[in-house]
């Protein structure tokens, strides 16, 4: 009698534990379908950000060159600094991509 209600607390501990197995085997599946799914646009967007950043280093280098270079033009340089003359020409606002 001893070793039937033994057999049968196995039983139910094994049966237990391989449903566990099965629930996470599932999410797991799941997961994986996601990010096969995902993966390219997330790889398009990670290009998009490194070609961003690039971007903003070249504008910033490009910043920073003619910052120097009205730096040493003194107060007549190509900057105009606040209080200064307005410019002769106007500027056109453009997006850069």
């Amino acid at each position: 009698m001893f070793c039937c209600c033994v057999s049968g607390l196995h039983r139910e501990i094994y049966s237990k534990k391989i449903q566990e197995q099965e629930n996470m085997s599932r999410g797991l599946r799941e997961k994986q379908k996601m990010v096969r799914e995902n993966h390219e646009p997330n790889m398009k967007q990670m290009k998009m950000w490194r070609d961003l950043q690039r971007l903003m280093d070249c504008k910033k280098h490009c910043l920073e060159q003619i910052s120097s270079i009205g730096a040493t033009a003194g107060a007549g340089g190509i900057m105009g600094g606040y209080g200064d003359s307005a410019p002769m020409h106007l500027e056109e606002d453009r997006l850069v991509l």
